[in-house]
């Protein structure tokens, strides 16, 4: 079987019919969240150009997807992994991030950061990541 994986970046314009491929993956990644952001939402900003959706082929299937965003803080610019969920993710996951990182760097960005769930920190620590701090949350709501 081939192993060759493409990691595109979608054009804002190609978001509405390219999303019912990427919905099931960026659902599943929002799954782990608090409820910040819909799959709707963030198909939005993609279709916006506030953020930028990914796509992981095998082949002609697609087998995950990813949603990026350019944060502009005061002191720096860096390009946040919102969402990144997809089948076979130890395959691919090396060749998505340097994707990621070229168009970060590309759009001026001088890092990548992500809030992700505990046990893809030691995966993430592989591929040169750093683990700086831990954000919590308590609804007010409950």
């Amino acid at each position: 079987m081939d192993n060759q994986y493409n990691i595109r970046g979608i054009p804002a314009e190609l978001t509405e019919g390219i999303w019912r491929f990427a919905d099931p993956y960026v659902r599943r990644a929002l799954d782990h969240t608090f409820g910040e952001l819909t799959s709707e939402d963030l198909k939005k900003l993609c279709a916006q150009q506030q953020a930028q959706l990914w796509m992981i082929q095998h082949g002609n299937r697609v087998v995950g997807a990813g949603t990026t965003m350019i944060v502009d803080y005061p002191q720096m610019k860096v390009c946040r992994i919102i969402t990144l969920a997809g089948s076979e993710f130890k395959e691919w996951k090396d060749m998505a991030h340097m994707q990621i990182e070229l168009w970060a760097a590309s759009q001026g960005c001088t890092g990548v950061e992500a809030y992700v769930r505990r046990g893809f920190i030691p995966q993430l620590l592989e591929i040169g990541y750093k683990y700086r701090y831990a954000v919590v949350h308590k609804s007010l709501k409950e």
